[in-house]
């Protein structure tokens, strides 16, 4: 009896103290959207014989930028520390389109630190020392692997890392993808980072950004991109962000280029509404997989103003771009345009709890030109879709 009470006695001294260096925070939201979507052209829409076709459709939606669009958005995020070790791991929900919510492991690894200027890192790895801040995550996400960091000068990290390669080569440790990277941060001043990839046996993928911090309440960030930096005609992506705070007003504007073949689809192309948007994906057919797409851009201003309990804010998108073949069996040739107005209202209801409501339009245009197979010439209209939503999004913080 006295042995099982000491063992209890242990364990729970064991449990306090693990608690005691366990961190937990997270979130939960859900809403409800409701959208009415038009398309229409100046000839019948494809597989119809309408110049108009409309499409009503309401669901449970929360958004987050890590789990597309599901009805339910958990997050649990938990970091313990103990000395010079630690451990992270993150456990959201996810949903893919067209299936259910799925619980799913994000990021979950272990650090050590050694001689006060090694770290390294073993697991599913959730490495931000390479980020500069704006759209861009430089943490690749290849996985479970191992991470070393070299921290020899305050401020200064250097870093290279193999993951396990990918499953069609999972025995041949030669097609492990490897990462490298290097950031250095002079405090109130700026910070530039620069990181690569090589998946199997080719350097694919660099990232590049620069943050500045010299002026209080600025933000000014430029950050470049391409997932396929070995092609013959690599595509980039270039973002700059700027933002300025006074008081409670908040303001600033997103500018994002894209440049080159992206028909690498890791690359996040800007499309309004995607290319299998109804009536739509029929004017990219066979150009999308080796056309040239032209240059792409987006601006994105913002405003929003903290009156305490509520805050208004305004969110406004101009875009466009387009793909271009003039060779092949399909060529062809697709522009589009597109612009979006977003208000919201978030309402503090309390210091966990929030409720946002919003409305977005957005109105895009597709303007085909010419497609023709051998002889044959294949006429498609132009397509100019507008989506009309309201949203309400409840969300707790813990």
């Amino acid at each position: 009896m006295k042995k099982t009470l000491v063992v209890l006695l242990i364990l729970a001294v064991a449990g306090s103290l693990f608690a005691q260096e366990l961190k937990l925070s997270g979130d939960v939201s859900t809403g409800f959207e409701s959208s009415w979507t038009e398309y229409s052209s100046s000839k019948a829409l494809e597989g119809t014989n309408k110049k108009k076709v409309t499409d009503e459709n309401a669901r449970f939606y929360s958004y987050a930028a890590d789990n597309d669009s599901a009805a339910l958005r958990a997050r649990l995020t938990g970091v313990y520390t103990n000395g010079n070790v630690s451990a992270y791991f993150r456990l959201r929900t996810k949903e893919a389109a067209g299936s259910e919510t799925t619980p799913e492991l994000a990021y979950f690894y272990a650090k050590a630190k050694a001689f006060n200027i090694l770290e390294l890192s073993a697991g599913n790895i959730n490495n931000t020392a390479w980020n500069t801040g704006g759209e861009n995550d430089a943490d690749v996400g290849e996985g479970v692997g191992v991470l070393a960091q070299l921290i020899p000068i305050s401020g200064l990290n250097v870093g290279a890392g193999i993951y396990m390669p990918k499953a069609a080569y999972r025995d041949q440790l030669a097609y492990s993808n490897f990462t490298y990277g290097i950031a250095y941060t002079a405090p109130k001043l700026v910070k530039v980072a620069l990181s690569g990839r090589t998946a199997g046996q080719e350097f694919d993928r660099l990232d590049a950004g620069v943050s500045v911090l010299a002026i209080n309440n600025l933000g000014f960030i430029v950050e470049a991109l391409s997932h396929n930096i070995n092609a013959e005609t690599p595509a980039w992506q270039i973002d700059q962000v700027i933002s300025y705070n006074i008081g409670k007003l908040d303001f600033g504007i997103t500018v994002c280029e894209f440049l080159g073949n992206y028909a690498d689809p890791d690359i996040d192309y800007f499309t309004p509404l995607g290319f299998d948007e109804p009536y739509v994906n029929t004017l990219y057919d066979g150009l999308a997989d080796d056309g040239d797409y032209k240059l792409g851009y987006k601006f994105n201003p913002w405003v929003s103003y903290n009156l305490g309990i509520v805050v208004p804010k305004l969110s406004v998108v101009l875009g466009g771009g387009g793909i271009n073949k003039e060779t092949g069996r399909v060529p062809g040739d697709v522009n589009f345009f597109t612009y979006s107005i977003n208000p919201s209202v978030l309402l503090q209801v309390a210091p966990t709890a929030s409720v946002e409501f919003g409305f977005d339009y957005t109105n895009a245009n597709y303007e085909y030109a010419w497609k023709s197979i051998g002889t044959t010439t294949i006429e498609h209209p132009d397509v100019t879709v507008g989506k009309t939503s309201f949203t309400v999004d409840f969300r707790y913080t813990f």
